[in-house]
C-alpha cells in the first residue's frame, strides 16, 4: 500500500467540481503535456474531481483509487450520471446505432460502466456513449 503522503494520492488544496469519464479511456498523466508520464488510467464511468485547468489538461483525483494526475478536459463531462451497468466483456465496442455494422465511436474495457437509458435489437442506448451488445454488461453492484 502507498504511503500516505506518497504524491500520487494527495490533492492540491482548495475547492473541486466532480466529473465523469466519457472517452472510452483516459490516460491520467504526471504533468499536463501529452508526453507526460502516463500515472494510470480512468476508465469510461468513473467519476474525477477536478482542481484547476491547464489548458488542455485538468487536475484531476480519481475518487475510486485516490490517484491524482492531470486528464484531458475532452475526456470527461459534467454533471456526473449514475451509473447502471458494469461492462462485462474484456472490451466492447460502443456504436453510433443498435446495429454491429453501425460506426464504432470507441471501446470500453472491462468494468467500466454505463448508464442504460433503453434498449432494442440487443444493444442498450447508454447516455453520453451510444450503442453497446447488451450481452457485454451486468447490472452494476450498488
Amino acid at each position: 500500500m502507498p504511503a500516505f503522503d506518497d504524491p500520487r494520492l494527495t490533492p492540491p488544496e482548495g475547492g473541486f467540481e466532480r466529473y465523469q469519464v466519457t472517452a472510452g479511456v483516459a490516460a491520467i498523466r504526471s504533468a499536463p503535456a501529452p508526453d507526460a508520464e502516463m500515472v494510470t488510467q480512468a476508465l469510461h464511468g468513473e467519476t474525477v474531481r477536478v482542481f484547476s485547468e491547464d489548458g488542455e489538461f485538468a487536475e484531476v483525483q480519481l475518487e475510486r483509487d485516490r490517484y491524482t494526475g492531470w486528464a484531458l478536459m475532452e475526456a470527461l463531462s459534467a454533471p456526473v450520471i449514475e451509473t447502471t451497468h458494469r461492462v462485462s466483456a474484456l472490451r466492447t465496442y460502443v456504436y453510433s446505432e443498435p446495429d454491429l455494422k453501425s460506426a464504432p465511436h470507441f471501446l470500453i474495457s472491462l468494468n467500466g460502466e454505463v448508464a442504460v437509458q433503453a434498449s432494442r435489437n440487443g444493444f442498450a442506448k447508454c447516455v453520453r456513449a451510444g450503442w453497446v451488445h447488451e450481452g457485454h454488461l451486468s447490472a452494476r453492484d450498488c
